[in-house]
């Protein structure tokens, strides 16, 4: 289950996290890429219905064939209770990893991904680990 978040500064960490490997970003921008020529080519021979329909399915097949075999993770979905503009946290956060990657950042990207990733870690250690009693 997802961290709730607050603000989408405190959601940014989480999102690049689920990205950690970098294959996994290079598949979703890909696949974003290859969503937008096929629409394209949709478009110009005048079948906008199949353009619509085929920018997000390439994208999410992309993505999702990506969690699975890269990250060993499932793309996930946002729970319906969060609100329009968490929502669209998740399409924010993927033209910045995508910006920055294309701006030649994606070790920046590397490095968050690895901090939040170790912090869960010991998080999740230390919840783990008997507490000693005094008695």
């Amino acid at each position: 289950m997802a961290p709730r978040f607050e603000t989408f500064e405190q959601f940014w960490p989480y999102y690049v996290a689920r990205h950690a490997d970098a294959a996994t970003r290079w598949a979703h921008l890909g696949g974003f890429g290859a969503g937008l020529l096929v629409a394209g080519l949709a478009l110009r021979k005048r079948r906008s219905a199949a353009a619509i329909a085929l920018l997000p399915a390439i994208r999410y097949a992309a993505a999702a064939a990506a969690h699975r075999l890269v990250e060993h993770n499932t793309v996930f979905t946002p729970p319906q209770e969060l609100s329009l503009d968490q929502q669209l946290w998740f399409v924010r956060a993927d033209a910045r990893m995508w910006t920055m990657m294309l701006t030649g950042r994606d070790a920046e990207l590397q490095l968050l991904a690895d901090r939040w990733n170790t912090e869960c870690a010991i998080d999740r250690r230390r919840s783990e680990s008997p507490v000693d009693e005094q008695v």
